[in-house]
């Protein structure tokens, strides 16, 4: 990270047009009261820090002339810092500065030196900007409280460290899977509050939309040339089947995770949020109430290229890997034989999905509001059944009648429905995801 070019040395994507730094660092040098706001969110033993760090940078801007109001926008705070005459020395540690900031007010800790399994994974991945954009994203739609989420079962569950999702990826049990999946172009990181209600999951991700129509107007028309939604206070993005209100809360819950078939009335093929929690807990899961995945970028074999992968049609797809090729799930199969891909390749090292899951409603809300962010389009928009998918949501079902999920978008909603698991389509398939 360098000061070398007119760019704001921010670990966090912009919000638009790349023209804004990130919103909690551009407040603390605004006014007193975001200062006090700011700080208080800081645990005790490191309001110091914060302070001391934040007298450094103030420091500087008054060294060189800079007037705080710069540090809001990072082209402007670009031209200053061309305009002055800076040596490379005081470049690179007011730079040093910025980073130990961030990473303060969005870790709630201070920058230390990167722990070895950090530092191995680092270039791999580029861990720590992904990590700090899917913290700045979580933290805007509101679903973090002191860095933590409020599971269904009323327990707190923090968000998985940087260091600890280091240490797994690195786990001598699982290195060598991880460096095969990479090698597919699993590079994509996604922190997922998977341990909170899905109907808050659904509200906050229906807010999310809200605001994002209201600073873009043309976005979801029903027809780009003719119709606008203007109304936006009065416009529901959602068409959801009934089936996954309150689907994840009450004694007979309609949603099960971790299907071992799609047979109808047999809990025994899934098990439940609240259950999948209760084994976290008592196992001392360092990422209990998250799953923390790795997908497909949209172009796999470039990590930084933004959003996530579509879902090839039939015929469509390529293969992926040097030491274990995996060839691109194509759309076109039933969702059983989805299901059947996955449970037989996880016996199998060297089989190309071992390792792999399928996506839940929750992975695919956090994963659609990233691309959304990321590229301004919707995730798996589907507008013409000749080219386009829906993606069948596997890791999960619907025991009452033996219902798979969908998950899609159109012009006018966002569609969580379901199908029979064994209905083949030419426009439905099917996209994994890595669990770390």
């Amino acid at each position: 990270m360098s000061f070398l070019s007119p760019q704001f040395p921010n670990t966090h994507q912009p919000h638009e047009h790349g023209e804004s730094t990130s919103p909690v660092l551009s407040e603390v040098f605004m006014t007193s009261s975001a200062v006090d706001r700011v700080r208080a969110e800081i645990p005790d033993q490191y309001q110091k820090h914060f302070d001391e760090l934040r007298q450094a940078i103030l420091s500087f801007c008054d060294e060189f002339a800079i007037p705080t109001s710069a540090l809001s926008n990072k082209e402007t705070l670009g031209t200053y810092l061309t305009s002055r005459e800076i040596s490379l020395l005081r470049m690179q540690e007011v730079s040093l500065l910025f980073e130990r900031f961030e990473y303060l007010l969005a870790h709630k800790e201070p920058l230390g030196e990167l722990s070895g399994a950090l530092r191995e994974v680092e270039s791999l991945y580029h861990l720590r900007e992904q990590y700090a954009a899917q913290m700045e994203l979580l933290e805007r739609i509101g679903v973090l409280k002191n860095h933590a989420i409020t599971g269904i079962d009323g327990e707190i569950y923090p968000v998985p460290t940087l260091e600890q999702i280091a240490e797994h990826l690195c786990s001598p049990e699982r290195k060598e899977t991880f460096r095969v999946k990479r090698d597919q172009g699993f590079t994509k990181l996604l922190l997922v509050p998977f341990g909170m209600s899905l109907d808050i999951f659904i509200f906050t991700f229906r807010q999310f939309l809200l605001d994002y129509k209201k600073r873009h107007p043309s976005f979801a028309r029903k027809d780009p040339a003719v119709i606008d939604i203007t109304d936006v206070q009065n416009w529901d993005p959602f068409n959801i089947w009934d089936y996954f209100i309150k689907g994840d809360t009450g004694h007979f819950p309609n949603l099960l995770y971790h299907p071992a078939g799609f047979d109808r009335n047999i809990d025994e093929d899934g098990e439940t949020k609240t259950n999948i929690l209760e084994k976290q807990k008592k196992d001392a899961c360092s990422t209990a109430g998250w799953r923390v995945l790795f997908l497909q970028p949209s172009d796999p074999t470039n990590m930084d290229s933004k959003g996530f992968a579509s879902i090839p049609r039939e015929k469509k797809g390529e293969i992926r890997g040097e030491d274990i090729p995996r060839p691109d799930l194509e759309a076109g199969e039933t969702a059983r034989n989805y299901l059947w891909v996955l449970l037989r390749d996880q016996k199998d090292p060297e089989a190309p999905y071992f390792g792999e899951s399928g996506m839940v409603p929750e992975d695919w809300i956090l994963a659609a509001m990233t691309h959304l962010q990321e590229t301004g389009k919707l995730l798996d928009l589907f507008q013409d059944d000749k080219n386009d998918v829906i993606n069948y949501l596997v890791g999960c079902f619907l025991p009452r009648d033996a219902y798979v999920p969908r998950f899609y978008c159109n012009r006018n909603a966002i569609c969580l429905t379901a199908d029979t698991p064994d209905n083949r389509l030419p426009s439905t398939g099917s996209r994994f995801v890595v669990v770390v």
